[in-house]
């Protein structure tokens, strides 16, 4: 696991590092997490996630040098 942000709709979301994607955690309605996973072909490592205007986010992918918005 790698980062992770609380969002204004009340979503926790954590990088997963070694399933190459995102864990998505509904903070109202509990449960499993949903995955958000990247295809094979794309390059996806989050490093670190922060808040953005509008209840977004940002995943930071420092290994590729890239960075990811979300809405």
């Amino acid at each position: 696991m790698a980062g992770m942000v609380v969002t204004g709709h009340h979503y926790l979301v954590v990088g997963d590092v070694a399933g190459r994607g995102l864990l998505i955690f509904d903070l109202h309605a509990g449960g499993q997490p949903s995955r958000l996973q990247f295809p094979a072909g794309v390059s996806f490592e989050p490093f670190d996630l922060a808040a953005a205007p509008d209840d977004a986010f940002w995943v930071l992918d420092r290994a590729h040098r890239v960075y990811w918005g979300f809405d």
